[in-house]
Protein backbone atom coordinates (compact mmCIF):
# COMPACT_ATOMS: atom_id res chain seq x y z
CA UNK A 1 0.00 0.00 0.00
CA UNK A 2 2.81 2.41 0.81
CA UNK A 3 4.21 1.89 -2.71
CA UNK A 4 0.84 2.81 -4.23
CA UNK A 5 0.55 5.90 -2.05
CA UNK A 6 4.10 6.92 -2.98
CA UNK A 7 3.43 6.32 -6.71
CA UNK A 8 0.25 8.43 -6.52
CA UNK A 9 2.03 11.27 -4.76
CA UNK A 10 4.79 11.39 -7.37
CA UNK A 11 2.56 11.39 -10.46
CA UNK A 12 0.79 14.14 -12.28
CA UNK A 13 -2.99 13.88 -11.98
CA UNK A 14 -3.33 13.17 -15.71
CA UNK A 15 -0.94 10.22 -15.48
CA UNK A 16 -2.87 8.79 -12.53
CA UNK A 17 -6.15 9.06 -14.45
CA UNK A 18 -4.69 7.51 -17.61
CA UNK A 19 -3.14 4.62 -15.70
CA UNK A 20 -6.26 3.79 -13.69
CA UNK A 21 -5.22 5.25 -10.35
CA UNK A 22 -8.80 5.91 -9.24
CA UNK A 23 -9.82 2.32 -9.98
CA UNK A 24 -6.74 1.06 -8.16
CA UNK A 25 -7.52 3.01 -5.00
CA UNK A 26 -11.19 2.07 -5.13
CA UNK A 27 -10.34 -1.63 -5.52
CA UNK A 28 -7.94 -1.60 -2.59
CA UNK A 29 -10.42 0.27 -0.42
CA UNK A 30 -13.10 -2.31 -1.22
CA UNK A 31 -10.75 -5.17 -0.36
CA UNK A 32 -9.83 -3.60 2.96
CA UNK A 33 -13.46 -2.88 3.84
CA UNK A 34 -14.35 -6.52 3.19
CA UNK A 35 -11.43 -7.67 5.33
CA UNK A 36 -12.43 -8.81 8.81
CA UNK A 37 -9.11 -7.60 10.16
CA UNK A 38 -9.34 -4.27 11.97
CA UNK A 39 -5.70 -3.96 12.88
CA UNK A 40 -4.11 -0.52 13.17
CA UNK A 41 -1.93 -1.29 10.14
CA UNK A 42 -5.02 -1.89 7.98
CA UNK A 43 -6.69 1.23 9.32
CA UNK A 44 -3.57 3.28 8.59
CA UNK A 45 -3.46 1.88 5.04
CA UNK A 46 -7.11 2.78 4.51
CA UNK A 47 -6.49 6.29 5.76
CA UNK A 48 -3.49 6.73 3.44
CA UNK A 49 -5.49 5.52 0.44
CA UNK A 50 -8.43 7.76 1.33
CA UNK A 51 -6.09 10.72 1.66
CA UNK A 52 -4.53 9.93 -1.74
CA UNK A 53 -8.01 9.80 -3.24
CA UNK A 54 -8.91 13.16 -1.67
CA UNK A 55 -5.72 14.73 -3.04
CA UNK A 56 -6.57 13.51 -6.54
CA UNK A 57 -10.13 14.83 -6.41
CA UNK A 58 -8.84 18.18 -5.16
CA UNK A 59 -7.05 18.65 -8.47
CA UNK A 60 -9.11 16.91 -11.14
CA UNK A 61 -12.15 18.01 -13.09
CA UNK A 62 -14.83 15.48 -12.02
CA UNK A 63 -16.20 15.46 -15.57
CA UNK A 64 -13.06 13.54 -16.57
CA UNK A 65 -13.88 10.67 -14.20
CA UNK A 66 -16.57 8.07 -14.77
CA UNK A 67 -19.60 8.34 -12.50
CA UNK A 68 -19.16 4.85 -11.00
CA UNK A 69 -15.68 5.78 -9.78
CA UNK A 70 -17.01 9.01 -8.28
CA UNK A 71 -19.88 7.19 -6.56
CA UNK A 72 -17.49 4.58 -5.12
CA UNK A 73 -15.15 7.35 -4.02
CA UNK A 74 -17.88 9.20 -2.14
CA UNK A 75 -18.25 6.25 0.24
CA UNK A 76 -14.53 6.68 0.97
CA UNK A 77 -14.38 10.50 1.17
CA UNK A 78 -17.53 11.26 3.17
CA UNK A 79 -16.46 9.17 6.20
CA UNK A 80 -13.25 11.22 6.41
CA UNK A 81 -15.41 14.17 7.46
CA UNK A 82 -17.20 12.20 10.14
CA UNK A 83 -14.12 10.60 11.67
CA UNK A 84 -12.50 13.87 12.72
CA UNK A 85 -9.24 12.04 13.35
CA UNK A 86 -6.94 14.46 11.66
CA UNK A 87 -7.41 18.08 10.63
CA UNK A 88 -5.44 17.65 7.40
CA UNK A 89 -7.65 14.72 6.35
CA UNK A 90 -10.77 16.78 7.04
CA UNK A 91 -9.32 19.68 5.06
CA UNK A 92 -8.39 17.58 2.03
CA UNK A 93 -11.69 15.70 2.11
CA UNK A 94 -13.80 18.88 2.25
CA UNK A 95 -11.87 20.40 -0.67
CA UNK A 96 -12.30 17.20 -2.74
CA UNK A 97 -16.00 16.99 -1.88
CA UNK A 98 -16.49 20.69 -2.68
CA UNK A 99 -14.98 20.04 -6.11
CA UNK A 100 -17.19 16.99 -6.67
CA UNK A 101 -20.32 18.78 -5.45
CA UNK A 102 -19.88 21.52 -8.03
CA UNK A 103 -21.76 19.34 -10.53
CA UNK A 104 -25.53 18.90 -10.20
CA UNK A 105 -25.54 15.14 -10.65
CA UNK A 106 -22.88 14.60 -8.00
CA UNK A 107 -24.51 16.98 -5.51
CA UNK A 108 -27.67 14.84 -5.53
CA UNK A 109 -25.62 11.70 -4.87
CA UNK A 110 -23.61 13.38 -2.11
CA UNK A 111 -26.81 14.53 -0.36
CA UNK A 112 -28.25 11.00 -0.55
CA UNK A 113 -25.09 9.68 1.14
CA UNK A 114 -25.35 12.11 4.06
CA UNK A 115 -23.16 14.92 2.73
CA UNK A 116 -25.47 17.75 3.83
CA UNK A 117 -25.32 16.65 7.49
CA UNK A 118 -21.56 16.05 7.38
CA UNK A 119 -20.99 19.43 5.71
CA UNK A 120 -23.07 21.12 8.39
CA UNK A 121 -20.92 19.49 11.10
CA UNK A 122 -17.81 20.92 9.39
CA UNK A 123 -19.19 24.43 9.91
CA UNK A 124 -18.29 24.00 13.58
CA UNK A 125 -14.61 23.26 12.91
CA UNK A 126 -12.01 25.51 14.51
CA UNK A 127 -9.95 25.79 11.31
CA UNK A 128 -11.38 28.74 9.32
CA UNK A 129 -10.27 27.22 6.00
CA UNK A 130 -12.27 24.05 6.66
CA UNK A 131 -15.26 26.23 7.54
CA UNK A 132 -14.84 28.26 4.33
CA UNK A 133 -14.80 25.11 2.19
CA UNK A 134 -17.72 23.68 4.17
CA UNK A 135 -19.74 26.81 3.34
CA UNK A 136 -18.95 26.39 -0.37
CA UNK A 137 -19.67 22.65 -0.15
CA UNK A 138 -23.09 23.28 1.38
CA UNK A 139 -23.83 26.06 -1.09
CA UNK A 140 -23.09 23.56 -3.88
CA UNK A 141 -25.34 20.96 -2.24
CA UNK A 142 -28.16 23.46 -1.85
CA UNK A 143 -28.84 23.17 -5.59
CA UNK A 144 -29.52 19.46 -5.27
CA UNK A 145 -33.11 18.43 -5.82
CA UNK A 146 -33.61 17.16 -2.26
CA UNK A 147 -32.10 20.16 -0.46
CA UNK A 148 -33.77 22.68 -2.79
CA UNK A 149 -37.10 21.09 -1.95
CA UNK A 150 -36.35 21.14 1.79
CA UNK A 151 -35.33 24.80 1.61
CA UNK A 152 -38.58 25.65 -0.21
CA UNK A 153 -40.56 23.82 2.46
CA UNK A 154 -38.68 25.61 5.25
CA UNK A 155 -37.15 22.41 6.62
CA UNK A 156 -33.55 23.68 6.48
CA UNK A 157 -34.16 27.12 7.97
CA UNK A 158 -31.53 26.77 10.71
CA UNK A 159 -28.85 25.53 8.31
CA UNK A 160 -29.62 28.23 5.73
CA UNK A 161 -29.45 31.01 8.36
CA UNK A 162 -26.07 29.75 9.57
CA UNK A 163 -24.78 29.48 5.99
CA UNK A 164 -25.89 33.02 5.15
CA UNK A 165 -24.33 34.31 8.37
CA UNK A 166 -21.01 32.63 7.58
CA UNK A 167 -21.08 33.92 4.00
CA UNK A 168 -21.69 37.48 5.23
CA UNK A 169 -18.86 37.07 7.72
CA UNK A 170 -16.45 36.02 4.97
CA UNK A 171 -17.46 38.96 2.76
CA UNK A 172 -17.03 41.42 5.64
CA UNK A 173 -13.58 39.99 6.47
CA UNK A 174 -12.36 40.70 2.92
Amino acid sequence: ISEITLWLSMQEVGVVIQQGGFDLISSYMTLFKISVCVEPVVEAALTNLAQSLAKLFMKVNPKLISSHIIHNSLSILLPLLSQGKHELLNFEAIIALTNLSSFDIESDTIVKQGGWILGFKCLGETNPEIVAYAVQFMANLSISEEISKEIEEGKCEKEVKILISLMKERVEDK
